[in-house]
């Protein structure tokens, strides 16, 4: 079965995010309504979720903040973010990597259930 939430366009990985801020910790829930739901100690306002967001998963895939993307949804709790691979020497059809970063995102949620970001 394949996963409604994510799409990879070469070393760009594009998920489809339902954010919940103000939550008890930052953590990856798993698939809700057909997007990955992440919850948030953040609060949305003044764009404190948002940065918590592009922190936390910088932080879980191991890529420079500037990698990580929100097209579309800023100021909405349903977001498009773009996690760009590209930096690095591997190339499209890397299936490794691709690997190692879905089993982060979707395939260890109950490991990958609690990453700190200030």
């Amino acid at each position: 079965m394949q996963n409604i939430f994510y799409q990879w366009q070469g070393n760009k990985l594009i998920l489809a995010i339902a954010v919940q801020s103000r939550a008890a910790k930052n953590s990856i829930v798993g698939e809700h309504g057909g997007r990955l739901k992440v919850t948030l100690v953040a609060s949305p306002i003044a764009n404190k979720a948002n940065i918590q967001l592009v922190k936390f998963f910088a932080k879980l895939v191991s890529i420079p903040q500037s990698r990580v993307t929100i097209l579309r949804g800023e100021k909405n709790k349903n977001k498009i973010i773009i996690l760009d691979f590209s930096f690095s020497k591997i190339s499209d059809d890397s299936v490794i990597l691709k690997n190692r970063i879905e089993k982060l995102i979707m395939g260890q949620q109950a490991e990958v259930k609690h990453c700190n970001v200030s």
